[in-house]
């Protein structure tokens, strides 16, 4: 992730929170049980294709915020030959 916007700060904590319910539900029903947690087991394996098309959105969103301050930069004559006005 390019610096434009925080979205791989966002993207990992949204990571952290969808596995921690996850974890969590999965403790709390296998205490209640007393057994292993199948429904536990399919959160967790779907976990990846829940989050990974969410990751690769927030990762083009910021690639294109960070080209258009480049393209900002640029109109307004700043680049790496004339840095400054």
């Amino acid at each position: 992730f390019p610096p434009a916007g925080g979205f791989g700060l966002n993207t990992g904590l949204q990571d952290a929170h969808a596995l921690a319910w996850r974890l969590a539900y999965i403790l709390k029903s296998s205490k209640a049980n007393n057994t292993n947690n199948n429904h536990g087991q399919h959160l967790l394996s779907h976990y990846s294709n829940e989050r990974q098309p969410i990751a690769a959105q927030n990762a083009a969103l910021s690639v294109r915020n960070y080209q258009r301050t480049l393209n900002l930069a640029k109109a307004c004559f700043l680049d790496a030959q004339h840095p400054t006005l």
